[in-house]
């Protein structure tokens, strides 16, 4: 299929089971049907996003311009809830019942995925570099410092030297 579309992206779109996300410069977050292209709903934001749309089976989660991680239903985009952040998010990471993302204060941030609380805040050296890697025990961020950080998902604690000096044999 193919659909018109006349407003500028803010962000690459994002594609999930049945769904296909798209922010626009102007602040829409737009949903249209995966199999047809057909638009499904529409949502103002206050600001635009400032990276890509993130989702889950049930939610869409987006970084936007004024600071916030705005949380849509999925179905039928309506605002679930908003968490202020520190500065404008980076690229989220939706997994299971977390986010994870940096953000333009230096921090990097865990957010629970049903009510927005931040679960934990990890300061960090600088900004975030695109999309973290999650595995069932840590959080992997790279910084403009140029530093590969291995955090403990549950906690944010920066893992230890021993775990540390493996991840950068690993990814160089």
């Amino acid at each position: 299929w193919t659909q018109p579309f006349n407003d500028e992206l803010a962000a690459a779109p994002v594609a999930t089971a049945d769904r296909v996300l798209l922010a626009t410069a102007e602040g829409d977050v737009v949903a249209l049907r995966a199999g047809d292209g057909v638009e499904v709903w529409r949502r103002r934001l206050k600001r635009a996003a400032t990276s890509r749309p993130a989702a889950t089976a049930t939610h869409a989660f987006v970084a936007t311009a004024d600071d916030q991680v705005v949380s849509l239903d999925l179905s039928t985009g309506t605002v679930l809830w908003t968490q202020r952040l520190g500065g404008a998010g980076h690229d989220i990471v939706a997994d299971g019942a977390r986010l994870f993302l940096g953000a333009r204060d230096r921090a990097f941030y865990c957010l629970n995925a049903d009510n927005g609380d931040v679960e934990w805040r990890w300061p960090g050296g600088a900004d975030s570099v695109g999309a973290a890697a999650v595995d069932e025990k840590s959080v992997y961020v790279v910084s403009l410092d140029n530093v590969l950080r291995g955090l403990n998902r549950s906690s944010g604690v920066q893992r230890s030297e021993e775990h540390t000096s493996e991840l950068q044999s690993r990814f160089g």
